[in-house]
């Protein structure tokens, strides 16, 4: 059984499936419910599932992973950022 639940939001396929089969291989206790590819998507299920942690890129088309936690000033969960540029780091460790 698995103790926690996740969903990866990030635009590029292959950052998704790369995340997903570390998760997987590192982590027995984790259980992806879902992937999401745009900001569109990810806001509607994060409206409607609960989750344990949501793993969010930052660096999306058309709205960031910042915008989109704007929109869910009510969401109660774990957000792990994951983005492949470091300029980000600083504005990630203050949300």
């Amino acid at each position: 059984m698995y103790p926690y639940q996740c969903i990866i939001i990030d635009d590029e396929q292959d950052a998704i499936e790369l995340l997903a089969n570390r998760i997987e291989e590192l982590y027995e206790n984790i259980e992806i419910v879902a992937t999401i590819g745009n900001w569109k998507t990810a806001l509607h299920t994060l409206r409607n599932k609960v989750v344990d942690i949501v793993f969010l890129d930052i660096s999306m088309p058309e709205k960031s992973g910042f915008d989109l936690l704007q929109l869910l000033p009510e969401l109660k969960t774990e957000i792990i950022f994951v983005t492949a540029h470091d300029n980000f780091a600083l504005r990630a460790l203050s949300v």
